[in-house]
């Protein structure tokens, strides 16, 4: 009579060796498409980044009947309310964060060359449409602010409008995220319901929580990790510290609100009838 061996789980290590196997080579394009995008953004100026500033400002004048002028040196200038729509913020920075959290994190649910692909292909342009509705609104937004008596003291305009940007932005993202996750679904093997992406609890706490560190951890890396890797704290001193302390600020609020919700959620989906 054989002797029934107990299976060998693969544990964290063999898991994440075969994800690279499986998913290497697209994390790779993944890698390629965010570099080339940051290398054409930190070179380009207002003329090689219109097919980011022009639907922007289409959509800007569509919801608030502003009329823009295109002066190829600076970008789209709006005289009245002395806006200008400058590579300085096309939003570029957000369409990388937008893409890196959606493709990377769910790329992995899919199965075949096929649906990997499309979902590459797919999350761009997600990404992209989503960075021009943020940084419309973001404008719109903007707007509204710089009219609004709540300027005093600490509280400047430039103050205001970096917080409420980062709100915006983050908010848009977690929302946009949360609609994939619930989308992008694969069921795996039983044994794995209980630790694959999608199921509910992970050693007692929502899965989801965890899981929606993703878009937070990428918002991070791309606005306070790479800049100073790249000199900006040497650069700015004071002004990159203030504007990490405040990106770390508005994105704890947001995941702990997020978290939050998502838990009263499953609550009400765990109560019995």
């Amino acid at each position: 009579m054989k002797s029934r061996l107990p299976v060998k789980r693969k544990g964290w290590a063999g898991n994440c060796l075969a994800a690279v196997r499986e998913n290497g080579i697209y994390h790779a394009a993944g890698i390629l498409l965010i570099l080339a995008v940051k290398h054409h953004y930190s070179t380009a100026g207002a003329e090689a980044l219109r097919w980011i500033l022009t639907p922007v400002a289409g959509l800007v004048a569509l919801l608030n009947g502003m009329d823009f002028e295109w002066l190829p040196q600076a970008g789209f200038v709006n005289h009245a309310h002395s806006i200008v729509i400058a590579p300085a913020c096309a939003g570029v920075n957000f369409f990388i964060i937008c893409f890196a959290s959606l493709f990377f994190t769910f790329v992995s649910r899919l199965r075949g060359c096929r649906e990997k692909c499309s979902w590459f292909a797919l999350s761009a342009t997600i990404a992209y449409l989503v960075t021009l509705a943020a940084n419309s609104l973001r404008i719109i937004l903007s707007v509204f602010l710089y009219d609004a008596p709540i300027y005093a003291g600490w509280l400047t305009p430039g103050r205001v409008h970096q917080l409420a940007g980062t709100v915006l932005f983050t908010s848009l993202l977690v929302l946009t995220w949360l609609v994939a996750e619930r989308t992008v679904q694969r069921p795996g093997p039983p044994e794995q319901a209980e630790t694959r992406p999608g199921s509910r609890r992970f050693e007692g706490i929502p899965f989801s929580a965890i899981f929606l560190l993703a878009p937070f951890a990428w918002y991070g890396l791309i606005t306070i990790v790479v800049p100073l890797l790249n000199g900006a704290f040497r650069l700015y001193g004071p002004e990159f510290v203030e504007h990490s302390v405040m990106v770390m600020l508005v994105c704890g609020c947001v995941f702990l609100i997020t978290a939050r919700l998502m838990r009263q959620v499953e609550k009400r989906v765990d109560r019995p009838d």
